[in-house]
């Protein structure tokens, strides 16, 4: 439609430069097919304009969709702009849970450029498809181990063209101001990771805690934000106004797009895609600002049922239920012990003493085969991280080798599970 006449909005999204046909080209109708699924949206596509260049071209599926999300979200941002009171912004995640309805239905024309060569529009595809890599430390124990190992293999100048940026995830509890700033003169991009259980006695250290990284990290841009592992935690960074700082973990259960726009309604826009859910499953979710966890060993429980005391080996066994501890004078984690199933596989337990609780992983790390780049890009995210937790020295190194020079899990010499990516959950 031309701007300008009564009643038009005229808007524009860019998607990446389509590629060169190997196999199986994009239709014509497989792109008017993908771009009018408009579903319980408010639009309904009336006129739908499509120009191809004359040779065959490929465009996945998970880029029509983004760019026919990209512009619905942009265009009723647009219409309901003149509803607004002065002053006032509204994001495009708010818009989304607006139930305001336009009058009238949507006229797009979508224009796909020839497949890039190897000049300037090859490079600015290959900028289009770069990542985020994440890097997490899951206990306070193997922090400075991963802080080195990634420092020796993504240190300065050693970062593949195919990232634009590397991250640290650090227990919060090992924060420091000269650990964060080692990082950054490193090149890495600090998060601070938030405890699974928060008790009542210390919600208020926590707190402290907090208010103390913002007045010295934040306010420095040295960190990037917080992950969070449950709704006390969120609590807490609301009552700070740092939700915008929040990254919910895969446990903050973000399994469907109502669940999204729940979080999202409550100010926290960044998420991770839930362990559970399969490629397929992935795909149809809403993964603008989600980050996708390519390897990790995945959290089976999270007891406060102490194996440990269990056993009769409680680090404090004076320590009574109701008791408020003395969380200075006791070690954040009491070790990891092993349980066996009936089939001889070994589950590692992490202990967590200054909360009395207990983590039970895996046997096996996830690892998502093939591509992590593909699975990324597949589900429309920009961000992937990798999680180590029980892992000895050279198992981490062989992980960081081969997100830094595959991008893939392929090639890991010990032993991983597909986890839910090809199955999902029965």
């Amino acid at each position: 439609e031309r701007a300008g006449e009564p009643g038009l909005i005229a808007i524009s999204v860019t998607g990446p430069v389509v590629e060169p046909a190997s196999k199986q080209p994009t239709s014509r109708g497989r792109i008017e097919q993908q771009l009018n699924k408009t579903g319980d949206s408010a639009f309904v596509i009336r006129n739908l304009k499509i120009t191809m260049p004359e040779v065959p071209v490929f465009l996945p599926v998970s880029r029509l969709n983004a760019l026919r999300r990209e512009a619905l979200d942009l265009l009723k941002e647009k219409l309901l702009e003149s509803y607004h009171r002065s002053g006032d912004t509204v994001s495009s995640y708010h818009a989304d849970t607006m139930n305001q309805k336009p009058d009238g239905s949507a006229c797009i024309e979508v224009e796909l450029q020839n497949p890039a060569g190897t000049g300037a529009a090859d490079r600015r595809r290959s900028r289009q498809e770069r990542r985020i890599l994440r890097i997490q430390a899951e206990r306070p124990e193997n922090a400075d181990t991963t802080m080195r190992l990634a420092a020796e293999v993504f240190g300065k100048g050693q970062i593949p063209d195919r990232l634009d940026q590397i991250g640290l995830d650090l227990p919060v509890e090992v924060y420091s101001p000269e650990r964060i700033r080692e990082c950054n003169r490193n090149g890495f991009r600090v998060r601070l990771v938030l405890p699974y259980i928060v008790r009542g006695y210390d919600a208020d250290r926590l707190k402290a805690n907090i208010k103390q990284i913002i007045t010295e990290a934040v306010k420095a841009e040295e960190i990037d934000g917080f992950l969070v592992r449950n709704l006390e935690s969120l609590g807490i960074l609301k009552d700070l106004n740092l939700a915008h700082l929040a990254v919910l973990d895969a446990g903050l259960f973000s399994w469907n797009n109502q669940a999204i726009s729940f979080f999202r309604e409550s100010g926290f826009c960044r998420d991770t895609i839930p362990l559970e859910l399969n490629s397929k499953e992935i795909r149809h979710r809403d993964n603008r600002g989600a980050e996708l966890i390519v390897y990790g060993r995945a959290p089976m429980m999270i007891s406060a049922q102490c194996i440990r005391k269990t056993m009769g080996r409680c680090r404090f066994p004076e320590r009574k239920w109701n008791d408020t501890p003395d969380i200075a004078a006791m070690p954040v984690s009491g070790g990891i012990l092993t349980i066996t199933d009936r089939k001889g596989a070994a589950f590692p337990v992490v202990n967590y003493c200054s909360a009395c609780y207990n983590v039970i992983y895996n046997s096996l790390p996830a690892c998502i085969p093939g591509s992590w780049r593909k699975a990324a890009k597949e589900a429309g995210t920009d961000s992937i991280r990798i999680v180590f937790t029980t892992e000895p020295e050279a198992q981490i190194r062989e992980v960081l080798l081969a997100a830094r020079d595959q991008m893939a899990g392929d090639t890991l010499s010990f032993p991983t599970t597909g986890g839910h990516y090809k199955r999902g959950v029965e």
